[in-house]
């Protein structure tokens, strides 16, 4: 009689063994696998424990976590490289927040965190780690281009007021208000 593997060797020899792949490919061909893997040396770095899976599944293709990567392809982007910034986001601003241990990778998703990185990583005209409020100033190109158009716009707050109420499609285009529209605090 064959022996059956437990859901730990199989999670193993399916997971764990693209772990030495992430050294030799960049992290822009990762794929939702070595994205786990990374959130598991993430995880280990900073708690100083092995992340244990949930083993909801007997295919790791439907455990869990890989669901929380799939599912954060879906909220943030597909781009591992940016889901990579995040995870590091999450691991330098949320974590080290939490009065005890994470015990779920399911804390990726949280609502807040991720409108926070995408504050900070999605807006092109903000610098890095900036947040955008209604009282942020507008770039200085933007303010000359709205100035010329006849109007006198110079935060983000009268921008975006302006711009939600009339339909005009050419300055939007212009400040790229698809952007950062949600972004507005």
């Amino acid at each position: 009689m064959a022996k059956e593997k437990s859901l730990q060797t199989i999670y193993e020899e399916k997971l764990f063994s693209r772990k030495r792949e992430m050294v030799n490919i960049p992290v822009k061909e990762w794929s939702k696998y070595h994205l786990v893997l990374y959130f598991m040396q993430k995880y280990s770095d900073y708690y100083h424990v092995d992340y244990e899976f949930s083993y909801s599944s007997t295919s790791v293709a439907k455990c869990k976590e890989v669901s929380c990567i799939a599912i954060l392809s879906a909220k943030l982007s597909s781009d591992p490289e940016i889901q990579k910034r995040y995870i590091d986001f999450v691991f330098e601003t949320q974590v080290p927040k939490s009065k005890r241990r994470l015990t779920a990778m399911t804390f990726l998703l949280n609502e807040f965190s991720l409108k926070d990185f995408k504050t900070m990583y999605f807006s092109s005209n903000t610098k890095k780690g900036e947040i955008i409020s209604r009282s942020s100033e507008i770039c200085p190109e933007w303010k000359d281009r709205i100035k010329a158009r006849g109007f006198d716009i110079s935060t983000y707050g009268q921008l975006h007021f302006y711009l939600a109420a009339t339909d005009d499609e050419e300055l939007k285009k212009i400040v790229q208000y698809s952007e950062w529209k949600e972004f507005v605090v």
